[in-house]
């Protein structure tokens, strides 16, 4: 059922007093009260509603909005799901720490896809009667990449290049020191190449990605908690939008990647191994609505990797929306500086004030 604000049902119910009145000529509230089955005192009154008390029921909303439509003064509305309504300052703070995470969550998703399962079972073999078991296989390698020595290695490992002419002997011996860890965990190595890249990559999720706290093939902690989900109604009208794409953004994760571990870059010529250049942020959408109460609303639509897709709504100050669409963009954007002039010329015709702009009426 539609929920009314106070706002609302008075423009609901004025405007099916006008309408009575233009079809019967005569103003008959009674006959309106009876209509919607209550007592003509009550009905009275609820024209008069206040901010904090109401006397007819949405239901009784709905009955009069069919038989005398609805005032031009409510819009249409957006049904969404979106993450928690938070403030431009809250959804700021928050803003790469939750896109760490949808990005967590896609690379895990990554190393449990069937590309990574193949691989795995192509380049390792447990200990024991059962030396191909996946399972087995991923659960020794959890608890391999959070061993103490082999974060050891991915902190302090030379960064060795290989090149065109082969496998240098440090890159060899750096393969050795992770070998004799996995042999603790009970697993060898079966590699025909790539071993040296494999293990950058794997130690690059496990141990330097901004939103997992502790990697395991199954049942990783990330280091924020996954964004309360509402289901919302969002009435009135877009007056402003604006899209990009973060090219920084992408140029940071890219950079930390690969200054960290530069073989990655030719670990994903690879047809074995997920794929993580996507691990970055791609697009961004920001609607700014204004709605019956003259209340504003940013809907920020952000994708993340490429599956997810980030829906948020930031309630804006009325008495700061420039300033706060300003903040907005840039921290989607990347970019230091935002044009401002196209906000300021949709805020004015939609009847918004903008501060520092003189109004001549």
């Amino acid at each position: 059922m539609v929920k009314y604000t106070n706002q609302q049902a008075n423009l609901i119910i004025s405007h099916a007093v006008a309408v009575h009145e233009a079809r019967y000529g005569k103003r008959k509230e009674y006959e309106i009260a009876e209509l919607i089955n209550v007592d003509p005192a009550v009905f009275s009154k609820a024209k008069g509603n206040s901010a904090d008390k109401r006397y007819l029921q949405d239901h009784h909303l709905n009955e009069l909005v069919e038989e005398y439509g609805k005032p031009y003064g409510i819009s249409k509305g957006v049904y969404l799901v979106a993450e928690e309504c938070l403030n431009t300052q809250e959804y700021i703070k928050r803003y790469h720490k939750i896109n760490h995470r949808f990005l967590a969550v896609e690379a895990l998703n990554s190393w449990n896809g069937e590309k990574a399962d193949n691989a795995l079972n192509e380049y390792f073999k447990a200990y024991g009667d059962d030396p191909y078991n996946l399972n087995l296989i991923k659960e020794r390698l959890s608890n391999f990449v959070n061993d103490e020595a082999f974060i050891e290695w991915a902190n302090c490992h030379e960064k060795i290049q290989t090149d065109s002419w082969g496998i240098p002997d440090k890159v060899t011996e750096e393969c050795d020191r992770v070998r004799d860890i996995l042999h603790e965990y009970e697993l060898e190595t079966l590699f025909a190449d790539d071993e040296f890249e494999f293990f950058e990559q794997l130690a690059f999720f496990a141990n330097f990605h901004d939103g997992i706290n502790k990697f395991r093939f199954e049942n990783s902690t990330f280091v924020t908690e996954e964004p309360t989900q509402i289901e919302y109604v969002l009435s009135g009208h877009s007056i402003y939008e604006c899209s990009g794409y973060p090219q920084k953004e992408r140029d940071y994760l890219y950079r930390k990647t690969h200054e960290t571990f530069p073989h990655i870059l030719k670990l994903n010529d690879s047809y074995k191994l997920p794929y993580i250049y996507a691990n970055h942020i791609h697009s961004f959408n920001l609607s700014l609505y204004r709605t019956d109460s003259e209340s504003y609303y940013c809907l920020i639509n952000v994708k993340v990797g490429e599956k997810a897709f980030r829906a948020s709504i930031v309630k804006i100050n009325e008495a700061k929306i420039v300033e706060e669409i300003n903040l907005l963009t840039k921290t989607l954007s990347g970019e230091n500086e935002t044009d401002l002039h196209d906000l300021k010329v949709k805020l004015a015709e939609a009847g918004a004030s903008i501060s520092g702009v003189t109004s001549l009426c």
